[in-house]
């Protein structure tokens, strides 16, 4: 049984995307709460270390809580109750932590948006919000280099563009992937197994792409990029790895995806 899943709301091949907000109003706590909350759950738990470390530390999590705060603005989250949830204050801490160890730019960006949607989805049903904590919890442990062939994999081998109708549309598609990932490789397949951000899953790229938009494998040999054909062999996107995926990819494509589409019980 194929686990692809077809969407509908995607942008088109080169634009951008809309998001549609709507006013809410909530009781409860507000943004300044909710940053309030955020700092003493760093404050009251991160070890105390020597004075050039605390610094690193302490300066690694401004830059985390600035840009968590700015990307919730940024998606009109007006609902900051779930910072009070013992079990997004976990996700957070973890985040925090990570950070603080590790920081670079690329974790950064990752972390903040995976934030966001972990405060987002908290009312989701439970796979969805641990699918986020674990990717959380392993972002650290990932490079910028096995980020992006986790988001090939996924839409390479998971999504159905509905926007793809003809030769030309699939080729301005694969210009869209190479572009953003250009140096794909499968050398990472062991290690990304080893956190369970891969399922098995038997893949033959040019057919699957022939099949899945009505082309000859022959045509879709000639147009596709090499990056793309070496995502031949055994592997999908775990739930896990589904979620670091799509961050990725909205972070380097027009693309948009809803996570609760695509975490399976």
């Amino acid at each position: 049984m194929s686990d692809e899943i077809r969407v509908e709301q995607h942008a088109a091949i080169g634009s951008g995307a809309n998001l549609v907000g709507v006013q809410n109003n909530y009781s409860g706590l507000n943004v300044e709460d909710a940053t309030r909350l955020f700092t003493n759950l760093f404050l009251d738990n991160f070890p105390r270390m020597q004075l050039i470390a605390k610094e690193a530390a302490d300066a690694r999590f401004q830059e985390l809580k600035n840009e968590v705060f700015a990307q919730l603005q940024k998606e009109n989250v007006q609902d900051y109750n779930s910072f009070a949830d013992v079990d997004v204050q976990y996700a957070l801490f973890e985040a925090q932590k990570n950070y603080a160890r590790f920081g670079t730019e690329d974790m950064l960006n990752t972390l903040a948006k995976l934030i966001v949607g972990r405060v987002e989805h908290n009312s989701s049903d439970f796979c969805l919000k641990a699918s986020i904590d674990r990717a959380i919890e392993i972002a650290a442990l990932i490079t910028p280099q096995q980020l992006d062939y986790l988001s090939l994999l996924f839409v390479c081998t998971r999504v159905v563009f509905s926007d793809i109708q003809t030769l030309d549309n699939l080729r301005a598609h694969f210009q869209i992937l190479n572009q953003a990932f250009p140096n794909v490789n499968t050398k990472h397949n062991i290690y990304l197994n080893s956190l369970n951000c891969l399922i098995i899953n038997i893949v033959d790229i040019t057919k699957r792409f022939a099949n899945r938009y009505g082309f000859s494998e022959a045509d879709v040999e000639t147009i596709c990029p090499e990056n793309i054909k070496q995502l031949d062999g055994d592997y999908s996107t775990s739930n896990i790895g589904t979620i670091l995926a799509i961050v990725n990819l909205e972070a380097k494509t027009p693309f948009r995806f809803d996570p609760k589409i695509w975490i399976n019980d």
